[in-house]
C-alpha cells in the first residue's frame, strides 16, 4: 500500500487532476456554505425558497457533468477540464461586472447555474483523469482523491467564512479565485 501511495505521490498528472478536481469540488461545498447568507439574510428569501435555489444550481452540475462526459469523449479528459474552468471563470467575471451595478436573486442565480455547470466538467472528468491511469492502484488512487477533495474543501469552505456574505461581489471573486486554480494545474499536464 505505501507503495502504491509513492508512486502515485511521485505522478505529478495524477496530483495535478486531483487538486484540481479539488477545487472544482470546492465550487460547489463553497457555493452551499456562502449561498444561504446572501439568499435569506440579504434578499430576504425564506429557507424553504432558498431550497428551490440550491436546486437550480445543483441541476447545473449535473447537466454540466452529463456533457463534459460527452465532451472528454471528444476533446480528452484534460482539455475539458480546461473548458470547464473557463466557463466557470467567464461566468465569475461576468457575475463580478453584473455585482457592481445589480444585487438580485437572478444576478446571483444565473450565474451560479453556470459556474456549477462548468464545475461538473471538472470534477468527473478530473477524477476519472487521477484514477484511470494507475489501474493497478485504482483503491488507493480513490482513496487519496476522496481525501484530498474534501481536505482542500474543508480548508476553503473555513476560508469563505472570512468573505463578506453582505453581497455577491466577494462571493463570486473568491469563486474566480478557486477556478482559476482549477485551470492553472491543467497547464502542467502534458495533452493526452
Amino acid at each position: 500500500m505505501a507503495k502504491n501511495y509513492g508512486h502515485l505521490l511521485a505522478s505529478s498528472r495524477f496530483i495535478c487532476f486531483v487538486l484540481s478536481t479539488s477545487f472544482g469540488f470546492s465550487l460547489l461545498l463553497v457555493q452551499g456554505a456562502m449561498l444561504p447568507f446572501l439568499v435569506i439574510n440579504q434578499l430576504n428569501f425564506s429557507a424553504s425558497i432558498y431550497g428551490w435555489f440550491i436546486t437550480i444550481t445543483g441541476v447545473g452540475y449535473l447537466l454540466g457533468a452529463f456533457a463534459g462526459g460527452k465532451i472528454a469523449s471528444i476533446i480528452k479528459r484534460r482539455n475539458t477540464i480546461i473548458l470547464g474552468a473557463l466557463i466557470t471563470i467567464i461566468t465569475n467575471i461576468i457575475a463580478i461586472v453584473l455585482s457592481i451595478h445589480y444585487f438580485n436573486i437572478y444576478v446571483l442565480i444565473v450565474p451560479l447555474f453556470f459556474v456549477l455547470f462548468g464545475a461538473g466538467f471538472i470534477v468527473p472528468i478530473g477524477s476519472s483523469g487521477a484514477i484511470s491511469p494507475f489501474p493497478h492502484a485504482a483503491g488507493s488512487a480513490a482513496a487519496l482523491l476522496g481525501a484530498t477533495m474534501f481536505t482542500v474543501s474543508s480548508i476553503l469552505t473555513a476560508i469563505s467564512a472570512h468573505v463578506s456574505e453582505n453581497k455577491q461581489m466577494p462571493f463570486f471573486i473568491y469563486l474566480l479565485i478557486i477556478s482559476i486554480a482549477a485551470l492553472l494545474l491543467m497547464f502542467f499536464i502534458r495533452k493526452e
